[in-house]
């Protein structure tokens, strides 16, 4: 029985007196356990009913985790901007002293930076994935339909946490229309329209952070005209008086030094989260790029339909 080691992934070839035993793998020298090959599948008009297994969400991140990360992140920047002096004294108070709008830009910027930081995580996953040999040259050089059960026989046999990939999904599901219609074209239509999923969920799961991208800078906006709107209407002086009119007109004018800070704030910080975001984007692109060209390099040309013999 062909295995795959659930460490290393290293293709063992295990003989039957091993069933049910725990052996050391050769390349890795950890320990796995060899189960027992499961039961021949249920057939209909001849051909195994494949009932593959649950999928998740490839592209969206844990909404949790992310958020945690980003209260924990945000947190630790605003207490060192408060309580570290140097920088309170410099730039700290931009973001601790212009009341509750710094804080808040501050928090979601790192929260979407946490989304964009699980979110590359997924993207290097995916790419690992995608170096797998999914057609160890063992069971067949062709994929035809006298040995894609055994390429998808091997692929359920792989460890879970490779089985959540787009790459061995898109294969699995591939393998198995071919073995239930025995038509390359039909499986070359049901990669494309995998790919073109797979594409829309990926473009899904920046929204949150496309929506901290707005909200950042119109808080630093709203709170700049609610403090000049402030600032205005405190504004009083005797006209008939120019020292009067001189001490107002200066109060006014150290006012309108930190009303524009929020703004400011917001500026910037959705200009650098905006730049994350074209990074990820652009790794995201090119990591399901990547798959589309390996599905269809190492699938659509092993896939044979069985010549049938002369009468």
């Amino acid at each position: 029985m062909l295995i795959a080691c659930s460490h290393c992934q290293a293709n063992l070839d295990i003989p039957s007196d091993f069933y049910g035993r725990v052996v050391q793998c050769p390349v890795c020298n950890r320990k796995l356990k060899i189960d027992a090959p499961a039961e021949k599948l249920p057939t209909i008009e001849g051909k195994p009913v494949r009932r593959g297994w649950q999928e998740s969400d490839h592209a969206k991140v844990n909404a949790l985790l992310a958020f945690l990360i980003g209260c924990v992140a945000s947190a630790v920047w605003l207490g060192c901007m408060y309580y570290i002096p140097p920088i309170r004294f410099s730039i700290g108070a931009i973001f601790v002293d212009r009341g509750w709008v710094g804080l808040v830009e501050t928090w979601l910027f790192f929260w979407g930076v946490a989304i964009l930081y699980l979110k590359y995580l997924k993207i290097k996953y995916q790419e690992r994935a995608a170096l797998l040999n999914l057609f160890p040259s063992n069971i067949g050089e062709v994929v035809d339909s006298s040995t894609v059960g055994a390429f998808i026989d091997y692929i359920y046999k792989m460890p879970a946490s490779m089985r959540r990939s787009i790459f061995v999904n898109r294969i699995r599901k591939a393998l198995e229309i071919f073995e239930a219609r025995n038509s390359k074209s039909e499986a070359e239509v049901l990669l494309n329209s995998l790919s073109a999923v797979d594409a829309n969920r990926s473009a899904d799961s920046f929204a949150r952070v496309k929506v901290f991208l707005w909200a950042i800078p119109i808080l630093g906006f709203v709170a700049t005209v609610q403090a000049l709107t402030t600032l205005a209407s405190s504004m009083s002086f005797d006209a008939t008086d120019p020292a009067s009119i001189q001490a107002a007109f200066s109060n006014l004018t150290a006012g309108l030094r930190i009303v524009f800070d929020p703004t400011l704030l917001g500026v910037i910080l959705s200009m650098f989260l905006s730049f994350l975001l074209a990074l990820v984007q652009k790794q995201d692109k090119a990591a399901l790029t990547m798959i589309d060209t390996i599905c269809s390099e190492k699938l659509l040309p092993k896939l044979e339909k069985k010549a049938t013999s002369p009468q």
